[in-house]
């Protein structure tokens, strides 16, 4: 049996991955690419900075 008419979910991520990786200079595809990546594994979700832990200040009465 052949190949499925549609792709799958791992090999356009696969595909992705090697047009990304591919040799020469960093053209519109190669960059796309990077943002499609990206968005798929959450890169660009929130404001754009980077998460904190929350600081935690303990002592209680002695603070002033």
């Amino acid at each position: 049996m052949g190949k499925p008419s549609v792709a799958d979910a791992k090999e356009v991520l696969k595909f992705l991955t090697d047009l990304l990786r591919g040799d020469g200079e960093v053209g519109r595809e190669r960059l796309r690419a990077a943002e499609l990546l990206g968005k798929h594994h959450g890169l660009f979700e929130g404001d754009g900075e980077p998460e904190a832990p929350p600081v935690v200040i303990g002592g209680g009465e002695r603070l002033l």
